[in-house]
């Protein structure tokens, strides 16, 4: 019986890489893995190489819209490629903010909330999206609070801007730190490139963090509903 039970663990264990690998080795999927290496080595150099640094970090995001193309181009959507996306974008901008509140020291706390809150709104928005049993968490329910804000937000042309331009702005305040001297001409006057771009960044920056806390609050309205009708619900079952 124990060697029964061994090779049929085995058999089982083998028919399960055999499904699960294709699934890992999706292109979108490998587009994220090289979005993780590119990340870890941008941090790696945060400090010592910050050109090597901000080139690696600007690539692992452009590859964010790429992974996004790929699997609608070739149909290879997964809920693991999925979930690798928004884990590698919200891990990476932590990282990020982590670094710019060690660079900018005066201003530490600001990133640490900007930090906290950019994973906290993402995080009760995806555990109210799987309460309204959406496919996905882009997916908004025209009856959840937020709704209309929430689904322009996430209609492909807006989310790519928001995104980008948000972390644009980032970049090149961590990129200003180290180089606030590389100019440009704009309006005939020396300036600059990293500041303008901080200056060219900050609405978006702006408008990014106000969905944020928009979803935020929405998340936790939409579970708090959620716990007044499962109360609702046991109190009219007892009585």
């Amino acid at each position: 019986k124990k060697h029964f039970s061994v090779r049929f663990c085995n058999f089982a264990l083998r028919k399960y890489f055999a499904m699960a690998v294709p699934v890992l080795l999706y292109a979108p999927n490998l587009i994220g893995y090289a979005r993780i290496i590119f990340t870890i080595i941008a941090f790696h150099y945060a400090f010592t190489d910050f050109k090597l640094a901000g080139v690696f970090y600007t690539v692992g995001h452009v590859l964010d819209a790429a992974d996004g193309y790929a699997a609608r181009w070739l149909n290879q959507s997964t809920t693991f490629g999925a979930v690798l996306d928004m884990v590698t974008d919200r891990v990476s901008t932590a990282g990020l903010l982590a670094i710019l509140a060690q660079l900018y020291q005066n201003y530490h706390l600001l990133f640490i909330v900007l930090l906290l809150l950019d994973i906290s709104s993402h995080w009760f928005h995806m555990y109210s999206s799987l309460l309204q049993s959406s496919k996905s968490h882009k997916d908004i329910d025209r009856s959840v609070r937020g709704a209309f804000l929430l689904r322009l937000y996430y209609s492909r042309p807006i989310l790519t801007a928001l995104c980008l331009g948000n972390e644009l702005f980032f970049i090149f305040l961590y990129l200003y730190h180290f180089d606030p001297d590389t100019k440009m001409f704009v309006a005939q006057d020396k300036q600059s490139v990293w500041l303008t771009g901080i200056l060219c960044c900050s609405p978006v920056f702006l408008l990014k963090q106000t969905i944020n806390v928009v979803q935020l609050s929405a998340a936790v309205g939409n579970l708090v509903d959620h716990d007044l009708r499962s109360h609702e619900s046991k109190r009219k079952k007892q009585g």
